[in-house]
């Protein structure tokens, strides 16, 4: 789960392109944060392949989030959304959800740094740039005044981050010709067909419809006259609609997808015959080719891999996470909360007083 702007994947690590990511994860116990500088039974919020994510730099950046005003109304907002919420049941306190998401967010995040350390990569400048919006998206940062708010430090460290991220994505990249035209086969289905048509019974009929256009009469008024399909007809047969949405190929009869493939834009076809009837199609725009879709497909290439890294490295990583939060599901990338709340306590928490309804205490 990256933050909450973006696309779906193996664990909680989501993101199409540079969209911010999308996160996920629900729980309900509540931390309250406090400001001392106290030890706690274990300094570490995780370790990964033997890696610290030190707690206390953890807790301080959730603190930096929830005591945050505009912060906080965003989320608020976010929530209405299907978003976590970031806030405990109190003042100061954040929840168990938000606290586990981001959690799993810097897990996921320290496995990508250490695939670029393994492959010799880095994130290159222009990386590091849209990183920042990755950034906000993994926080749950929606505007930009609340982005500039927070501590240079957080900003900088979480930049780096999404650049990261970003740099993996380009790194799994589909190079050669035959893995985008494997993309392309896969996605076909879900390529839009624009066009119009003219549905009748019988050969017949349909032969007489092609005998009217070859006379030069208007296909719209043929379509309004004669299509038996009421759906379209009164467009003169049009089956764009008003919002210009062309349907997929997965929502047409497959041999009805053939004949319009096959045609020639603007030219009405010979009749073709599906399960509905006899269609003379008329298609008004070039169905795409590999080329046409190439970068779009590079980027589609780019997110499976991802989520297939991500799948895989979290199988197989040696992940530990303090059961002050609970304990990691390496199957799904994710923590699963305690289920009950933990007892250790620091000193007082220097948020807005707000009474919480977990047991847990745990230090900025």
């Amino acid at each position: 789960m990256l933050g909450a702007r973006g696309q779906t994947a193996s664990g909680p690590l989501t993101c199409q392109a540079v969209n911010r990511p999308l996160a996920a994860f629900v729980g309900a116990l509540a931390l309250v944060l406090a400001a001392s500088a106290c030890s706690t039974t274990n300094p570490d919020a995780a370790t990964v392949n033997g890696v610290h994510l030190r707690r206390t730099t953890f807790e301080a950046d959730l603190h930096t989030l929830v005591t945050n005003p505009d912060f906080v109304k965003a989320n608020v907002a976010a929530v209405t959304q299907g978003a976590p919420s970031a806030l405990g049941d109190t003042a100061g306190s954040v929840s168990t959800a938000f606290a586990d998401q981001q959690l799993s967010n810097l897990v996921l995040l320290e496995l990508i740094h250490q695939e670029l350390l393994t492959r010799k990569v880095a994130a290159d400048a222009e990386q590091l740039k849209n990183g920042e919006e990755v950034a906000k998206g993994i926080l749950g940062v929606s505007d930009e005044a609340t982005w500039t708010s927070l501590p240079a430090d957080l900003k900088t460290r979480y930049g780096v981050k999404g650049g990261e991220y970003l740099a993996l994505q380009k790194a799994l990249s589909p190079t050669s010709d035959a893995e985008i035209a494997r993309l392309y086969a896969s996605v076909q289905d879900q390529i839009g067909i624009c066009a119009s048509h003219i549905l009748v019974a019988t050969e017949a009929e349909a032969n007489t419809v092609v005998d009217e256009l070859k006379q030069g009469k208007n296909f719209k008024d043929i379509a309004l006259a004669r299509s038996t399909d009421t759906a379209s007809k009164d467009n003169g047969g049009s089956l764009i609609s008003q919002s210009g949405n062309c349907p997929t190929s997965a929502e047409l009869d497959p041999d009805f997808v053939a004949g319009a493939r096959a045609a020639t834009v603007s030219v009405p076809t010979a009749p073709i015959k599906t399960q509905f009837g006899y269609h003379i199609i008329r298609l008004e725009k070039a169905f795409p080719t590999v080329a046409d879709l190439h970068d779009q497909l590079v980027t589609y290439g780019s997110q499976q891999a991802t989520k297939e890294f991500i799948g895989k490295t979290t199988q197989n990583a040696t992940v530990s996470i303090d059961p002050h939060y609970g304990t990691w599901d390496k199957a799904k990338g994710t923590i699963v909360p305690t289920v009950a709340a933990g007892t250790a306590t620091v000193g007082a928490s220097t948020a807005p007083a707000l009474q919480s309804n977990a047991a847990t205490t745990v230090a900025k």
